[in-house]
């Protein structure tokens, strides 16, 4: 049985690092803890990276229906009142936001 074990890659009970040896080598082998200038970004629950974004970095995109002729009309980003929105593509009314 002692020659399957050695096959296996099992240790021997006598090869064994006792529980000080094991804490010694954690010890030398751990990284330096991050100083506070490198610490890193904080964590939720499930272990994902919270990051923060400027409001001018979203991108919106919206779908509206063509008032005239119910045609699906979309774009992009963050349109002010009075701003042109875009051109309906079946019977080519220009839409503005109100």
């Amino acid at each position: 049985m002692t020659n399957r074990d050695s096959l296996l890659g099992r240790s021997r009970p006598r090869e064994r690092l006792t529980r000080e040896e094991i804490a010694a080598l954690d010890k030398a082998t751990s990284p330096p803890a991050p100083k506070a200038s490198q610490a890193k970004p904080p964590q939720n629950k499930t272990g994902a990276t919270q990051r923060k974004v400027r409001k001018d970095q979203l991108k919106f995109h919206w779908t509206i229906e063509c008032p005239e002729c119910g045609f699906k009309v979309a774009g992009s980003g963050q349109p002010q009142p009075g701003q042109r929105l875009a051109r309906c593509g079946r019977c080519k009314v220009i839409l503005f936001l109100n």
